[in-house]
């Protein structure tokens, strides 16, 4: 069967009363991965592989109305045992990735935000052939806020970027595209 073990350690540090800084050290091992034969596309289960990095997030209240939520991490994976690709880096690991997100309530129920999701470039095969590029990703939010209920107007990839969220298969020409330019409107009610 296939077998993960994380293991993670980290510090908390209250920076002021409404602002966290959270770091830590990660690694993450997997034993008998389900892995796709790329020639008889076949699943089979093979290998260890690891992942480890560390990882930074900033969060909290700049101000009274202004909040931030913000973080890095940096990975570093290896195929560790397997019978081909051995010492190569697995697929859809990257080597960086990281998000910052901010919301501003501007006083009279209104609130607005945005914030950037990027990637660095990332393998789509086990033997490293076919690589995704690296991305950043913009969204941003428009809100009525109110006691009992919220409108809410959300943007995603607002300038349309192509973008892929890993590969699949363990094929370098199948990739899951991420999301087109889109909008939604939701309405929520408090009972």
């Amino acid at each position: 069967p296939e077998e993960n073990r994380n293991y993670e350690i980290g510090v908390h540090w209250d920076i002021t009363p409404g602002m966290q800084l959270r770091t830590a050290v990660f690694r993450t091992e997997k034993t008998n991965q389900r892995i796709e034969n790329s020639i008889t596309e076949v699943l089979e289960l093979a290998g260890k592989r690891r992942v480890q990095g560390i990882e930074v997030e900033l969060a909290g209240h700049i101000t009274s109305n202004w909040e931030i939520l913000s973080g890095v991490a940096f990975n570093h994976g290896k195929i560790v045992r397997a019978t081909v690709n051995e010492g190569n880096t697995p697929l859809g690991v990257p080597d960086a990735q990281g998000s910052v997100w901010t919301t501003y309530r501007l006083g009279g129920g209104w609130e607005i935000g945005g914030g950037v999701v990027a990637n660095s470039g990332f393998n789509l095969t086990d033997s490293n052939i076919g690589e995704a590029p690296g991305y950043a990703v913009f969204d941003a939010t428009v809100a009525y806020v109110q006691r009992k209920y919220e409108v809410r107007l959300n943007l995603y990839n607002i300038f349309d970027k192509t973008y892929y969220l890993g590969g699949y298969n363990n094929s370098p020409n199948r990739v899951l595209p991420g999301m087109p330019r889109a909008a939604t409107v939701s309405l929520r009610y408090n009972f």
